[in-house]
């Protein structure tokens, strides 16, 4: 499964939510969803505008966890 790691580079970087959803140009709904993993899909735009909000890399903006699915 692959999250966004939003919480920890808002934390990181002493950024609100409601500063997120300002440079989004979103809804707080919408970055509350993304935070807590309850998105399905990102757009590649709202990727590089995330990356560069928090000057990050694509593996500081994503968490990955693996499935323990038996196979």
């Amino acid at each position: 499964m692959v999250h966004l790691n939003l919480e920890e580079l808002l934390e990181k970087s002493g950024k609100s939510k409601y500063w997120l959803v300002k440079k989004l140009d979103s809804n707080y709904d919408v970055i509350n969803k993304m935070i807590n993993h309850e998105t399905s899909a990102i757009h590649f735009a709202t990727i590089d505008k995330l990356l560069n909000l928090f000057d990050c890399s694509i593996d500081e903006l994503f968490i990955v966890e693996k499935d323990h699915h038996p196979v």
